[in-house]
């Protein structure tokens, strides 16, 4: 069993693109967490990789929290709690979809860089956020579950536990940002 979170005085802030794709998203840990959220880079959702390096165009990435899996295992259940941390407000005619996913990687140390995959069949979405004239109040909750998976990781891959959203809606703007405290837990056999 791996809890993950990011409380306390931290809130994870996550935002989506003009698209209503992940922008800024946050790999969650097992206390309450850091303070940067991980940019995504042009191209990246849709290739459905999150790049680590340093890029002088694009400008540094944070590592963010991951763990080494010391076994092979096969991931069975995913949860997840979604929180709102403050008031949260979110564009009239969009809806947002919070979720956790896990991403894998083998770092390359020949080119110092770190690319995770996103493992799209452990895609976690909750119960969506709907948008109106009036912010979402604090400690709106949000929950959602995948059971009964059949995810193989090998021993010696890392492990990255992603956290955002994705927005959907009628027009502009798609852009969308939120802070949010996260729970959750992963089985693992």
């Amino acid at each position: 069993m791996i809890p993950f979170s990011i409380g306390g005085e931290i809130s994870a802030q996550i935002s989506t693109d003009a698209e209503g794709n992940p922008y800024a998203v946050r790999f969650a840990g097992f206390s309450p967490g850091y303070w940067s959220s991980v940019t995504l880079r042009p191209g990246d959702w849709n290739a459905g990789t999150i790049t680590l390096n340093n890029d002088p165009e694009y400008g540094p990435s944070y590592y963010g929290c991951s763990f080494i899996m010391p076994y092979d295992g096969t991931v069975k259940n995913i949860y997840v709690t979604f929180g709102s941390k403050y008031s949260n407000y979110i564009s009239e005619g969009i809806t947002m979809y919070p979720f956790a996913c896990l991403a894998v990687a083998n770092p390359n140390s020949t080119e110092n860089q770190i690319v995770y995959t996103i493992l799209q069949e452990t895609m976690v979405f909750t119960e969506p956020y709907v948008g109106s004239d009036e912010t979402i109040p604090k400690f709106t909750i949000r929950k959602g579950f995948l059971t009964d998976l059949s995810v193989p990781i090998a021993e010696g891959t890392l492990v990255a536990i992603v956290i955002g959203w994705q927005a959907e809606g009628e027009g502009p703007p798609l852009e969308q940002y939120g802070l949010f405290a996260i729970f959750g837990g992963i089985f693992i056999e």
